[in-house]
């Protein structure tokens, strides 16, 4: 079961790699000092490395699902001042939609780590685009539930956010279930 302290702890391990901050030995391969380390450029992928990217995220989401589920949340009980539980599950999916958006746009971006070629193959490509979508909305009503104060509170509009917050990640999930063909 996923806690949102480990949610936590993996966004700021994304966070701490994307930023060139993580811990390990410095590879022999090194590029000289004067030449910034990039992934290739390259524009051919195939299907399996964008099934991949997705594969992960839908494992995490699944994740933050079933700790909601564990944790009988909804979003009617999440606005209730007995919710905390739930506005903590909440707190959690919003770093993770901050998470998975910065992936799609890195997968995207040439010379960033994550990149895999500036748009997928015609096959996934419309399913790409509905995935990340879907993962942008979660995203905005993520950030107008945090923004609204809900967080930490049970206040006037917070059952609204916190609805269209839920409704956003079932639509996120959806968009996930449309790639089991290549998983």
């Amino acid at each position: 079961m996923r806690t949102p302290r480990t949610a936590t702890a993996a966004s700021v391990a994304f966070a701490l790699a994307l930023s060139g901050c993580a811990a390990g030995a410095p590879s022999t391969d090194a590029p000289p000092a004067s030449s910034p380390a990039v992934s290739p450029t390259t524009e051919s992928s195939t299907v399996a490395q964008w099934a991949s990217l997705i594969a992960q995220q839908k494992a995490e989401w699944d994740d933050w699902a079933e700790s909601w589920d564990d944790s009988e949340c909804s979003p009617a009980f999440a606005t209730t001042q007995a919710g905390i539980i739930c506005r903590v599950q909440l707190t959690s999916a919003t770093f993770m939609a901050t998470t998975t958006t910065i992936e799609h746009q890195l997968a995207v971006t040439p010379g960033k780590k994550g990149f895999i070629a500036s748009s997928p193959p015609a096959e996934v490509s419309s399913l790409f685009a509905q995935t990340k979508t879907a993962a942008e909305t979660v995203q905005r009503e993520a950030e107008a539930w945090d923004a609204g104060g809900c967080s930490t509170t049970t206040g006037e509009g917070c059952a609204s956010l916190t609805f269209a917050f839920d409704r956003a990640i079932g639509d996120l999930s959806k968009a996930f279930v449309g790639w089991s063909p290549y998983m």
